[in-house]
């Protein structure tokens, strides 16, 4: 088993609970560090949740896709 940390080479991260206060943060975060985010939310067409998410995409240089996942 490696020990060896993941990088945004290794491919997308998914995150949970993009849309409340943690999960955008970690996503900013995984952006501004060259990540491709797959941002799950409830509802991608609620644009008062997800707008700031779409945002991120001009913050770059990784990038944010939304997807509907209600858990």
């Amino acid at each position: 088993m490696s020990n060896k940390p993941i990088s945004p080479k290794d491919g997308p991260v998914a995150v949970t609970g993009s849309a409340g206060y943690i999960g955008s943060h970690i996503v900013l975060t995984l952006v501004k560090q060259g990540y491709e985010v797959r941002a799950c939310v409830r509802d991608v067409n609620r644009l008062t949740n997800v707008a700031h998410l779409s945002a991120m995409n001009q913050i770059g240089p990784g990038s944010v896709t939304l997807h509907a996942c209600d858990m």
